[in-house]
């Protein structure tokens, strides 16, 4: 399980920055944790989640989009390799999905 730190938030906000993905957090009446603008390849978070809430939304989102690992530094390559594998473990949290196009 990936341990719950400002670090640790940062690497997958920079993984997915490399892949081209802009990350915001917004303040809104949204019930998901993030939502995917895919034609503009923004990421939008939600600003009222906890630092877990937005780790988790992060993480399950590189689980969802598609990332091209040319793009990547070496560090985010490795970490992006760990999710992939199952290495890194999300807490039990839910969250529903909204993707608008």
């Amino acid at each position: 399980m990936i341990k719950i730190t400002k670090g640790n938030l940062s690497k997958l906000e920079d993984l997915l920055s490399e892949s081209g993905f802009m990350i915001r957090y917004e303040r809104g009446n949204f019930k998901s944790g993030y939502c995917i603008l895919k034609e503009n390849k923004m990421v939008l978070v939600n600003n009222f989640l906890p630092l877990e809430g937005r780790i988790n939304c992060l993480l399950e989102l590189t689980r969802v989009v598609t990332i091209e690992p040319s793009k990547l530094s070496e560090k985010s390559m490795k970490l992006l390799l760990e999710i992939q594998k199952g290495d890194v473990l999300l807490p039990e949290i839910s969250f529903e999905k909204e993707n608008t196009n």
